[in-house]
């Protein structure tokens, strides 16, 4: 088994909807060469990435031309093919949120490495930190068919994503006693967050497998991780993360319309006999789903798309909940696909 070590890497920053390298560019691309030939290295690995404004497709698209305006000048340079990589992620890769100019720009480049490839693990003394792997598959969670997504793994110290190949599997190399998080987005289908410790070397390394839930009409799905301050609708800093990831996942399923969906804990009493909540615990429910709701609208994600609702303790999971891994559950926020 091999993986590439990358030895030097660039990035090429483009203007907004543009594919052609800006002056200063060639000098970056010259630093690239130069160190291909001061070394015996195998490859040169361009990946070409947009930021999230337009459409998944045009994106997509523009990614292409991209990662060949950058190839096409490596060429000219004398660089055979044979040597060179492409991988097009279109918006699916950003190494910065989208709802700044700044991140924006982050987001608009080719990132060009020169890389190696020898065998795994390498040959390194004890004192020096292993390798451990992340790999898994990423499946249909109702049919068990591989699906094609975008995998980004995170630490405190590094972000990177991968593609999925065409069996659904993914990999990824990173340095043992490493705590990441794992998050899976692919169009059509919710999105999945896992946190783990990688223990294993590279060899003995565990497949992850995930299950995705297709996110088709009629579907629901509770926000994971989604934690407020006691009755309020204000979020704990633990949980100021995922707010990014349901923005991306509603710019990845760019033509979904769907209802957030807030709902709170309020045990029913005995026998059948419900409760109903005060207006304070009903505008609750209504006012965390519309926390949601108002990210999402401030970010990019047109109105007409989505809609709020609070159904206070209506919809409880537990309605006799007792215990607080239940209630837990009770007081969530979903996604309700419409369409």
């Amino acid at each position: 088994m091999t993986t590439p070590e990358v030895i030097f890497q660039e990035a090429i920053y483009f203007d907004f909807g543009k594919s052609e390298l800006r002056p200063g560019d060639d000098q970056k691309l010259e630093a690239i060469i130069a160190e291909l030939k001061d070394n015996e290295y195998v490859k040169i690995r361009i990946t070409a990435h947009t930021d999230s404004i337009g459409s998944i497709e045009n994106n997509q698209r523009l990614s292409e031309r991209r990662g060949k305006s950058v190839k096409t000048f490596l060429v000219t340079k004398g660089i055979p093919d044979s040597l060179l990589e492409v991988g097009l992620f279109g918006e699916h890769a950003p190494v910065a949120e989208n709802y700044t100019e700044n991140g924006r720009q982050q987001n608009r480049r080719a990132t060009v490495e020169l890389i190696k490839y020898k065998v795994d693990p390498p040959a390194v003394p004890e004192k020096k930190r292993p390798m451990g792997l992340v790999q898994g598959t990423v499946v249909d969670k109702t049919t068990g068919t591989p699906i094609q997504a975008t995998v980004i793994i995170r630490s405190k110290t590094f972000r990177d994503s991968v593609a999925t190949d065409s069996t659904g599997y993914f990999s990824k190399a990173v340095p043992i006693n490493t705590v990441v998080g794992i998050d899976v987005y692919a169009p059509g289908y919710f999105f999945e967050t896992r946190m783990m410790k990688v223990t294993s070397k590279l060899k003995t390394a565990p497949t992850l497998t995930f299950e995705m839930p297709p996110a088709t009409a009629g579907e629901i799905a509770s926000i994971k991780d989604l934690f407020f301050v006691g009755n309020k609708a204000i979020l704990l800093p633990k949980s100021e993360p995922i707010l990014p990831k349901v923005l991306r996942f509603m710019q990845i399923n760019n033509k979904m319309k769907i209802e957030i969906a807030g709902h709170i804990n309020l045990p029913y009493g005995k026998g059948s006999f419900f409760i109903r909540p005060s207006k304070q615990q009903q505008e609750l429910s209504e006012n965390r789903a519309k926390l949601v709701y108002d990210y999402l609208i401030e970010n990019g994600i047109s109105a007409d798309r989505i809609s709020w609702k609070g159904y206070g303790n209506s919809q409880m999971k537990f309605p006799y909940a007792t215990k607080e891994a239940e209630m837990k559950q009770n007081r969530r926020v979903e996604i309700h696909v419409l369409e």
